[in-house]
């Protein structure tokens, strides 16, 4: 039997539907695998009636901080209530969440001169309280002597990991323990002022490293029951795509995927696993599974050091797909970032790895020609990373899908 480090996305705790749809998931789990490590992010965006506009709850406490630090206490006010509304629709009559409620209105107040690691931190924290009460688990605070910065606030894996072992393995039929992610304690200390976060997306970072934990325990020997360690990813997509599924229909999905061409989507700009979540688990050769909330039967995809380019009969093939692949990836990231009207496609993977630089500028270019799209090339210094890059005007939003597959289509075929 699998044990399961199961992180759920700030999508899946967005409201509580949301939330008894996750509670469901951790108290039955499949047959192979027993869910009782859970990692949980800030509630994210709900679905608002007529498709009203909504906030996510990292956002709204940004905002409180920023009013804290310029003293605006009455609108201050406002938005807490308006974050401690939105909590206690998850769990009306909680004690612990209205305690943990009141100590962040107080001391993101207090503490407003610190930067806004502390404030943005609160939504994981309040969030793990929820969770944990909902599922019966218990609740870890990571900045307490779990997820542990240095002096220097970089993430000190060793610490963390040995602290992790320390702290939340279980035998087989346990409760399990509830894990905020995204934020630490420097020298596991949890004081606002000793607390550091992780960037955007950093609770996929911590469910990694309680995997990570867990498998190095097992390859000693421990575990009792388990036979396997697997990170469980669960988000508002079955799986990684070959872009972004809902502003492209007819994007891929990828079943199977190496740690290779995990860490190179996501630092592509793929918004679906931080990349350094890959990192802890590749050494291990624990597996991510990335999979939805909403389709517990679905496939989702399965992330190893067994994907695509691992295969020995067509090593060519695969590092054109992976080359491709990223260089899509960055592409879609890029075009939503820059929404205002500019599309920027970097190649540099596809330059590298597959068919060399001349080759991938004369077949972009031919290939936004063919489509009546004009461009101008990005000079290497707009890009740190030295990327070849081209930028295309975007008039309408319905374009996005026709200008990447302009760019890509012909990648992958011989030259």
């Amino acid at each position: 039997m699998l044990r399961a480090v199961s992180k759920f996305g700030g999508s899946s705790v967005a409201d509580a539907a949301c939330v008894s749809r996750v509670v469901s998931l951790i108290k039955a789990p499949p047959a192979d695998r027993a869910r009782q490590h859970v990692v949980v992010s800030a509630p994210g965006k709900r679905s608002l009636p007529g498709g009203a506009p909504d906030i996510k709850v990292t956002d709204l406490l940004l905002k409180a901080h920023g009013l804290a630090a310029a003293k605006s206490r009455a609108e201050y006010d406002v938005t807490m209530t308006t974050i401690a509304a939105r909590f206690m629709e998850l769990c009306p009559g909680l004690a612990s969440l209205q305690a943990g409620l009141d100590a962040a209105a107080r001391d993101i107040y207090d503490h407003s001169a610190l930067d806004t690691g502390f404030a943005a931190s609160r939504g994981e924290y309040l969030n793990g309280l929820v969770v944990a009460h909902e599922t019966g688990m218990e609740f870890v605070d990571p900045a307490d002597q779990f997820i542990i910065f240095g002096d220097d606030r970089k993430l000190d894996t060793a610490a963390t990991l040995e602290a992790v072992r320390r702290r939340v393995d279980c035998q087989l039929g346990a409760p399990g323990f509830v894990i905020p992610g995204f934020f630490g304690g420097v020298a596991g200390q949890s004081t606002p002022e000793m607390l550091q976060t992780m960037s955007r997306g950093g609770s996929d970072v911590t469910a990694s490293l309680v995997a990570a934990a867990l498998a190095s325990d097992l390859a000693e020997g421990g575990g009792g029951d388990f036979s396997g360690v697997v990170h469980e990813n669960f988000t508002d997509v079955d799986g990684v795509y070959s872009t972004d599924p809902r502003l492209c229909p007819a994007a891929r999905s990828m079943p199977q995927l190496s740690y290779a061409q995990t860490h190179a989507l996501a630092l592509a700009g793929a918004g679906v696993l931080h990349p350094d979540a890959v990192t802890p688990l590749v050494a291990l050769g624990v597996p991510i599974h990335v999979r939805s909330t909403w389709d517990a039967d679905g496939r989702g995809t399965w992330i190893s050091g067994q994907g695509a380019e691992a295969s020995a009969e067509n090593t060519a093939s695969a590092e054109n797909t992976e080359a491709s692949v990223q260089a899509q990836a960055r592409a879609t990231a890029l075009a939503v970032a820059g929404s205002g009207g500019r599309l920027t496609v970097v190649c540099k993977e596809v330059a590298e790895r597959a068919l060399g630089r001349r080759a991938v500028e004369s077949r972009v270019a031919a290939a936004l020609t063919a489509r009546g799209l004009a461009f101008t090339h990005v000079g290497e210094g707009a890009h740190s990373d030295g990327a070849l890059a081209v930028a295309v005007e975007l008039s309408q939003a319905s374009q996005l899908n026709a200008a990447v597959e302009a760019v890509f289509d012909d990648l992958l075929k011989p030259q």
